[in-house]
Order: structure tokens, then sequence, then C-alpha cells
């Protein structure tokens, strides 16, 4: 965990531009600290042949998905597909180990599906035009929250560690939906610090659990 000062550094410096009102800052924040985190993977992290080869991929993918948001380029449709493809990274890197079924993930798979289709309902009733691709964003999300959820119940996952990665998916999910329910439904005070709180807090915990569990 020696390098996780570097994203956790531009994501302070972030909250606080967005405090002060410094846009500037703030929009370039924003993509820096998924860089930060995707360095803080390629120095501190076994990559190759090891679980972590996906997480840094869903790093880069998460970093696209930042970029295509950011005013000057505004791609929101290519944006969702990036962060797709970086939820399927994820949760393949979390199922290198298997997927214990048992009543603890029968009870996660329950709350989390039934979580995902209120929310989904309420978006795509609000923007039909987002009907799919909010559909195949919430499922692909809901497979890597589950599948960190799981890891506190598989044997190969310390407790500490299986700890920051079910910690970690469900500050993702949290920020993906207060974005798309300030975005979509109805406008959410404060939404845009405690979206980037969440989503970077939820990147860095589950990396930070992923990297532990591998030390």
């Amino acid at each position: 965990m020696t390098f996780v000062w570097l994203p956790l550094g531009l994501a302070v410096i972030g909250w606080l531009a967005l405090r002060l009102g410094r846009s500037r800052w703030e929009s370039v924040t924003t993509p820096a600290v998924t860089a930060g985190v995707l360095i803080w993977i390629l120095l501190e992290g076994p990559v190759i042949g090891t679980p972590v080869a996906w997480f840094l991929a869903g790093a880069a993918l998460s970093l696209a998905g930042d970029v295509l948001l950011l005013p000057a380029v505004d791609r929101p449709r290519q944006s969702l597909t990036a962060y797709f493809l970086a939820a399927l990274a994820c949760t393949a890197g979390l199922n290198t180990s298997p997927f214990p079924v048992n009543f603890s993930t029968a009870l996660f798979a329950l709350v989390v599906i039934l979580a995902a289709q209120r929310v989904h309902s309420r978006i795509a009733a609000a923007r039909p035009e987002l009907r799919l691709p909010s559909l195949a964003l919430s499922a692909a999300l809901s497979f890597t929250v589950l599948s960190g959820l799981a890891t506190l119940a598989k044997d190969s996952w310390p407790p500490v560690p299986a700890l920051l990665a079910a910690g970690g998916v469900v500050l993702l999910a949290i920020a993906c939906i207060l974005f798309a329910w300030d975005r979509s439904v109805e406008p959410l005070a404060g939404s845009d610090l405690r979206f980037r709180m969440a989503y970077q807090l939820g990147q860095m915990a589950l990396v930070g659990g992923v990297l532990m569990n591998l030390s």
C-alpha cells in the first residue's frame, strides 16, 4: 500500500478544488486520480500472470471513461461503454478463484438485483433513450458488486482485503447511482462531491484489497 498516497493525494486536491469552485482543477484531477490508481497498480502489483492484470485493464478503461466525460470531450455514450468494459474487467479479476454458492452469496445476490432493478427502472422512465445502455451497465455493475461482496465468503480472501474489496465495489455502485440519478432523474444537492468521493475512494479500496490479498 506504499503508493496509495498518489491517487489519494490527487483525490483530496480535487475535492478541495470542487469545494472552492475551481472548475479547471476539478476537471483535471478527476481523470488524474484514476491515472494515479493505474500507476499505483503498476508500481506495487505483480501484474503479469496474476488477477491484478484485470484491475489494470479496469483502471485503464475507467480512465478512458473519465476523459470521455470531460466537458471538452463530452462523449457520454462512449463513456458508458468504457465503464461497462471496466466493470467486466474487474468482475473477471474478482472471480479468478471459484465463486462460493451459499446462503450469504444468495442473500447478496437478492439485495443487489433488487437495488439494481429499482434504480434502472427510474432511470429508464426518466430517459427512455438510455434504457439499453443503462440496463447493460446496471447488469455489469451488479455482477461486479456481487463478486466483490462474495470475497467475504471466500477462504482465499483474508478478512481485511475482503472488506476493502467489498467496500470498494459498494462505493463504486453508490457513485454510479448518484451520477446517473443526478443526470437522468433529478438534480441532487452536492452530488458532484459525493459522487467523486465515492468513486475515487471505491477505486482505491478495491485496488488496495486486491493488492493486499496478493502480497
